[in-house]
């Protein structure tokens, strides 16, 4: 009987007509009734410069554990870490971009990273395998850089970016699965590919109801040896999705992702606790950035709402920043 339920979803998954129906509906239909008569919350204060500030910190930190290739080196272990040195390059090309730091030397660290970051992706040697993560902050990093730097060094970006090959870099599988198509489809839109043929295969691995609850919540099922899914896993990878589909994906799978994330969206809206933290369940829980994964989230939909002039989701919920994504 168990085996036949999840058949039906998956074939409703499959067909053109989409997705099963949302449990949760009436959920959050009383909650936006609730919070279309509520008395407006103050504003928080909080804006853009508050998350430079936060990102100024974090990068002035490193900066000074960056060795002479670009690559961050854990002051601890003494080594390069994960995605350190594409995050480092992405966090300080924001600084740069939106004009908040202006240090020609924080200019030269940013785009040392980036190469060194570029170059890893190309030559498949990522820190610790984590090639997946490099890809997306790798291109956020360059569209913040190009008009900062040297034709050049611009060309030695274009020219490593179009090398990358996600046949050979790429774990599939998983939240991993969902980091690296992200990626790609902003190589794909920056012009660095001229193909959709891995990402469009790696998303339809993807959209099914093995990865996606009805509620739109994503099930990594890497808790308790497969039995479980972490809830920072659930947001985490809908949050590189909300970023894809911001970039304009409008292939194959646009419409049913997007129900998915608006569904979603509202969910964890719903679930997080009164300080706003994510819920706790699983593997990372509490670590540092399962709550900026949901600022991400909740700054596009407060934003989407604000152009279609729902005034219930975002002022009595959410601060009013614009969109800066990490």
């Amino acid at each position: 009987q168990k085996m036949w339920a999840e058949l039906v979803i998956l074939v409703g998954f499959a067909t053109a007509y989409g997705l099963p129906p949302f449990t949760l509906q009436p959920v959050v239909k009383r909650a936006k009734d609730a919070v279309s008569k509520a008395a407006p919350v103050e504003p928080t204060g909080l804006n853009k410069t508050s998350y430079l500030d936060t990102i100024a910190g974090i990068v002035r930190y490193f900066k000074q554990h960056q060795n002479s290739d670009g690559a961050i080196i854990d002051p601890y272990v003494h080594e390069e870490i994960q995605y350190s040195t594409p995050c480092y390059a992405n966090a300080a090309a924001t600084l740069i971009a939106m004009g908040y730091d202006n240090d020609s030397s924080l200019l030269d660290s940013a785009s040392k990273a980036l190469t060194k970051a570029l170059s890893e992706l190309v030559e498949n040697k990522c820190a610790q395998g984590h090639c997946n993560f490099y890809t997306m902050p790798c291109m956020f990093a360059y569209v913040s850089l190009k008009d900062k730097v040297d034709k050049e060094t611009v060309s030695k970006w274009k020219e490593l970016a179009a090398q990358i090959d996600p046949e050979k870099i790429y774990h599939q599988g998983n939240n991993w699965g969902v980091v690296s198509l992200t990626g790609e489809y902003l190589r794909y839109k920056l012009g660095f590919s001229n193909s959709t043929a891995w990402l469009e295969s790696a998303l339809k691995a993807q959209i099914d109801a093995k990865h996606f609850t009805a509620n739109g919540q994503y099930q990594d099922r890497s808790g308790y040896s497969g039995r479980l899914n972490p809830m920072p896993y659930d947001h985490f990878p809908r949050k590189y999705l909300t970023v894809m589909m911001q970039w304009g994906y409008n292939l194959s799978y646009a419409t049913d992702l997007q129900e998915l994330l608006d569904r979603a969206a509202w969910v964890s809206l719903l679930m997080q606790s009164p300080w706003g933290e994510l819920p706790t369940g699983g593997r990372s829980s509490q670590h540092q950035w399962n709550e900026a994964v949901q600022a991400v989230t909740y700054e596009v939909y407060a934003n989407k709402a604000a152009v279609q002039g729902l005034r219930l989701c975002y002022r009595p919920l959410l601060h009013e920043c614009g969109i800066v994504f990490l």
